[in-house]
């Protein structure tokens, strides 16, 4: 309940963030470790619903509430994790 209420509150730009990292993760443009892998696969169909073209912002942060403290509660740090990571290294390999 407390994740959704944070979706609900927060700007789209935040929406819009979740929904790039998912979409890197789900494209492979950021490395995963093999647990990331796994909570990624088990949550397809959520993260498919996130990097669907044409869908508003507003429907977007409709299923990210809908989900609420089940698989979001994992779903989020795990993908923004894994983008922070890529992302850092990338800074500093550079």
């Amino acid at each position: 309940e407390i994740i959704s209420r944070i979706i609900s509150k927060s700007p789209d730009n935040v929406i819009k963030s979740i929904c790039n990292a998912s979409l890197n993760a789900a494209q492979g443009q950021v490395t995963l470790k093999p647990k990331e892998k796994k909570i990624l696969a088990a949550n397809r169909k959520l993260i498919e619903k996130l990097i669907q073209k044409g869908e508003s912002t507003k429907k977007k942060r409709q299923i990210l509430s809908q989900t609420g403290g089940g698989p979001l509660a994992i779903l989020i740090p795990t993908v923004l994790s894994a983008v922070l990571s890529t992302l850092g290294s990338t800074l500093f390999n550079k």
